[in-house]
């Protein structure tokens, strides 16, 4: 990797200045592994509490869901309309965080229209979601993934992620 294109860190904890360089992924790893040497009680808290990595969601969601420039989400797949509903909001959430949408919320009109699925059928399937707590409904219509959601869909797309 080129240095323009490498990634450069530097942490500053009790008067002490650690820098990391290389890939971001590198960078985002050796941080967290320095964090857990210094404070220990990380490793622990991390067992507990369900935090997906960004890079490991997107490699799952990457083979069933594609993101345009604009935002908008395609399915590469056929899939039940609960799965459907679960990436499309995953991916709206994802791409808000890529900085390719403004809103992490997804209308009924867009799940119908990119899941090829009836609009009753849509309604139903994030009714079920949203009593389940996958789903969050932000306003009349529209949905947004909540971090339930993403824990069951990668467990939907066969991730061992658990934490």
């Amino acid at each position: 990797m080129s240095e323009e294109k490498g990634l450069r860190a530097k942490l500053e904890l009790d008067g002490q200045s650690v820098e990391f360089t290389g890939t971001p992924d590198e960078v985002v790893s050796a941080i967290l592994k320095y964090l857990s040497q210094v404070y220990p009680a990380l490793s622990v808290v991390k067992k507990l509490v369900f935090s997906p990595d960004l890079a490991a969601l997107t490699e799952k969601v990457s083979s069933a869901l594609s993101i345009t420039d604009t935002g908008t989400l395609m399915v590469k797949k056929n899939m039940a309309t609960e799965d459907g509903v679960l990436l499309v909001t995953s991916g709206a959430d994802l791409a808000t965080k890529l900085g390719k949408r403004n809103d992490p919320s997804v209308s009924v009109e867009e799940l119908v229209l990119t899941l090829n699925v009836a609009e009753k059928t849509v309604r139903n399937v994030c009714s079920l979601l949203t009593k389940q707590g996958d789903i969050v409904r932000d306003g009349k219509g529209t949905y947004r993934i909540s971090p339930s959601g993403v824990y069951h869909l990668l467990t939907r797309l066969g991730s061992g992620d658990r934490p």
